[in-house]
């Protein structure tokens, strides 16, 4: 068991995240029971994002009342930070993505690059085969 749990949530600026930093006083050591602490984590539109990263630490005394610190970084989902816009012919700015290039080994499919959106597209309502085109929805 774990007593006085500090944890801190580090996110790039252009994320808010609410809370940013929690404290438990407790915490089980046992992976069938684990502790799970809701965050909220919103885009900021005055910034630029520049990069997906996140990390969490959490500063912690063992039963021993030894302290620990232990952290992971995490990937953010594509989706907080752009959203899916249906294809413009007349576009000043376009970006084509090749999936059947060596580097892929083969083809593969926009579903599986953009599986985030798919599920946030879902959950709004909108019509994601009108987005990513309907050969990409046979994946």
């Amino acid at each position: 068991n774990a007593t006085n749990v500090s944890i801190i949530l580090s996110t790039p600026a252009y994320i808010h995240a609410v809370p940013k930093n929690f404290l438990l006083s407790k915490v089980a050591g046992l992976k069938s029971t684990p502790t799970m602490v809701k965050v909220y984590l919103y885009a900021n539109k005055a910034f630029i994002p520049s990069s997906l990263e996140a990390s969490v630490s959490a500063t912690y005394l063992t039963s021993k009342g030894e302290p620990r610190v232990a952290t992971h970084t995490l990937q953010l989902p594509l989706y907080l930070t752009c959203r899916p816009k249906a294809p413009m012919k007349t576009a000043s700015c376009k970006v084509i993505l090749d999936t059947t290039c060596e580097a892929f080994a083969g083809a593969v499919s926009l579903t599986d690059l953009f599986d985030d959106f798919l599920l946030a597209s879902q959950e709004s309502g909108c019509d994601v085969s009108e987005v990513l085109g309907n050969n990409a929805m046979q994946a």
